[in-house]
C-alpha cells in the first residue's frame, strides 16, 4: 500500500529516524500486516512522478493517536498513553521525522485548530517495533 511524504520527511525516512507515521484513516485501510511502498513526488506539474524513498517494509502495528488544543499548547495521547514531559514529546516528535517538538507543534496545531471542535483523530502506523 503506497504511504505518501512530503519532501521534508524523505531524509528522516532514508536516515531510519522517521520510524512511523501519523494517518487519518477514515475507511480503516491501515489493518493487518500490510506492505509499506514509501513514495513521494518528483517534479512539478504533468512532469512529476512518484519515486519510492525506502525499501518496502511491513507495516507490524497502529496506535490510536488523539490531539487537541490546550491553554499550553497541542496536548497529544498516543494508544492509552498521555503525552506530558518534554522528553517523551521530544522523542515522539523525532521519532516521526521532526527536528523537534516545537517543529511537531507547529506542523500539527494549525491542522487541529482548524477542526471543528479543536481535536483531531488518527492512526499511528509502526514498521518497527516502537510503541508508546
Amino acid at each position: 500500500m503506497n504511504m505518501m511524504f512530503e519532501k521534508q520527511f524523505i531524509e528522516p525516512l532514508q536516515k531510519g529516524v522517521k520510524i512511523h507515521s501519523i494517518r487519518v484513516d477514515e475507511k480503516n485501510r491501515w489493518k493487518g500486516f500490510r506492505v509499506i511502498h514509501f513514495k513521494a513526488w518528483s517534479g512539478k506539474g504533468y512532469r512529476s512522478s512518484m519515486i519510492d524513498i525506502i525499501e518496502r517494509k511491513s507495516m507490524q502495528s497502529t496506535q490510536r493517536v488523539f490531539m487537541s488544543i490546550e491553554p499550553d499548547g497541542l496536548h497529544m495521547t498516543v494508544g492509552t498513553s498521555e503525552l506530558f514531559g518534554q522528553h517523551e514529546k521530544e522523542e515522539f516528535a523525532i521519532n516521526d521525522g521532526f527536528k523537534d517538538w516545537n517543529a511537531f507543534e507547529d506542523y500539527f496545531y494549525p491542522l487541529v485548530e482548524k477542526m471543528e471542535d479543536q481535536t483531531y483523530t488518527a492512526k499511528l502506523i509502526h514498521w518497527t517495533d516502537k510503541r508508546y
